[in-house]
């Protein structure tokens, strides 16, 4: 009977443990330039958003950094053809290769902050400090990597 109870008990703790457990989600997008921060990166989070949903995945909390985050600058990068007239003209101020790339403002909800490397590393230092034992962290990051601007 002392066993089956303890045995009872313990399976009731570990239920505990796991249902007690929180899911934190930390998505990383692009970088810190509008050049780094291209249209399909933008998609790869709205994507990732929306499998969250389809799986169930109901974190307690959601980082989200982005681009230039919350900044109403132009950041994400596109590709439009430009007209003949206009790639003639671009060529003879200079180098006409990025002729066809334009920004705009990204599209997503609810971002937190810029994709920066002193963001990241300060989002890190928290999670470090609020997540406790049985705890998930889950990372998604999409972008390029590289040099960034030091003034973003």
């Amino acid at each position: 009977m002392i066993i089956r109870l303890t045995l009872c008990v313990s399976g009731l703790l570990a239920f505990a443990t796991v249902a007690d457990a929180r899911d934190f989600v930390f998505v990383i997008g692009g970088g810190p330039t509008p050049a780094s921060n291209q249209v399909s990166i933008e998609k790869n989070v709205e994507f990732f958003q929306k499998t969250m949903v389809r799986i169930g995945l109901r974190p307690s909390e959601r980082t989200l950094l982005f681009a230039a985050g919350a900044s109403q600058r132009p950041d994400v990068c596109y590709k439009e053809e430009t007209p003949p007239l206009n790639r003639y003209l671009a060529s003879l101020f200079g180098p006409s290769a990025n002729a066809d790339l334009y920004y705009r403002r990204h599209s997503l909800d609810r971002v937190d902050a810029a994709s920066t490397r002193d963001a990241v590393l300060d989002r890190l230092d928290k999670f470090s400090k609020q997540l406790a034992a049985g705890d998930r962290l889950l990372i998604y990051m999409t972008g390029h990597g590289g040099e960034g601007d030091p003034a973003a």
